[in-house]
């Protein structure tokens, strides 16, 4: 029996040529956070349809209907706060759609005030760990300017995915 760890050290140090088409499932299983999108947080209650779109988006999203998911948020675009986006982010992970996912987590450097700014990147990473080894890139300065930030709350862990050097390099 293969511990996780050393089962991912030994994902990170085959050869690429010698390595399973599967390389990084170890890896990938070690960075992703499930989150648990309660419907109750989803924006306020209010009477127009509009508004209960983040809450049924919400509830689609744990009953695993992701797809349908998507389309009220997507419908919810225009209004959705931050919560609402980053319910979006994690159902295009679920819909593996793991660039646009990316791109949605990312989108939440552009907001000063984000309870879920710093929680977004981590999410960032785990959607770059899914499109390994394209990513290397992308990934390794992510982590490089969390794990350099002692308050960040992913620091740690960035730092011990980094320490893995042959995943990001």
């Amino acid at each position: 029996v293969v511990s996780g760890e050393s089962a991912v050290q030994d994902d990170l140090q085959q050869p690429d040529k010698k390595r399973p088409k599967n390389r990084y499932a170890t890896l990938r299983k070690g960075v992703f956070i499930p989150e648990d999108f309660l419907p109750i947080r989803m924006g306020t209650v209010e009477d127009s349809q509009q508004s209960d779109y983040p809450r049924q988006a919400a509830s689609l999203y744990a009953a695993g209907n992701y797809a349908e998911a998507l389309d009220l948020l997507i419908l919810a675009d225009s209004s959705c706060q931050h919560e609402c986006l980053y319910l979006k982010g994690y159902t295009l992970y679920q819909l593996e759609r793991y660039e646009e996912a990316e791109a949605v987590f990312r989108s939440f450097r552009n907001y000063s005030f984000s309870a879920r700014k710093l929680d977004a990147q981590w999410c960032e990473v785990f959607c770059m760990v899914q499109q390994l080894p394209g990513a290397r890139p992308r990934l390794h300065v992510l982590l490089e300017q969390m794990s350099a930030d002692a308050e960040h709350p992913y620091s740690d862990k960035a730092a011990a995915l980094l320490s893995k050097r042959s995943a990001v390099d």
